[in-house]
């Protein structure tokens, strides 16, 4: 039996190379989330968001809550959400109701609306489609102590 050391090369570091990229591309998907928050003590604010993605303060009826839109801009779709805050020296007591909506597409998807120790984590998946594409859009508001922090 003769050794052929060409075919044994390509048997051995072809599939390491094909391991090494997908880990590669791997990587660059999981670190290609933004970030886009706003500080709740105006003193603090600082400009953390961009035209696809961002969060920011609206007027709002009740002088006792502050309410935030937070949006990502996704192909020809906008997907935003609507979140109630109240808050006590800038920390956030509670939040209140999340409303959402798509403007530009058709969609599916049901808000999921997480409360844990009066602080709620909104966390969305939905199918935008219309005209020949659709886009998978998975949005995430945080409340932290101090700040929204909205993420995709």
């Amino acid at each position: 039996m003769q050794w052929n050391k060409g075919t044994l090369g390509w048997k051995i570091f072809l599939p390491i190379g094909v391991l090494a990229v997908v880990v590669i591309v791997s990587a660059m998907i999981v670190s290609s989330h933004s970030e886009a928050h706003v500080y709740l003590d105006e003193e603090q604010q600082e400009d953390g968001q961009s035209s696809i993605l961002g969060i920011e303060q609206i007027s709002s009826s009740n002088p006792q809550m502050d309410t935030y839109r937070a949006y990502r801009n996704v192909g020809t779709y906008q997907v935003e959400y609507y979140v109630d805050v109240s808050t006590e020296d800038h920390v956030i007591v509670d939040a209140y109701d999340l409303s959402f909506r798509v403007i530009g597409g058709t969609f599916n998807g049901v808000p999921e609306v997480q409360h844990n120790d009066e602080r709620a984590t909104f966390n969305e998946s939905l199918t935008a489609s219309g005209g020949i594409s659709s886009y998978m859009i998975t949005l995430f508001v945080d409340i932290e102590d101090d700040r929204l922090v909205v993420t995709y």
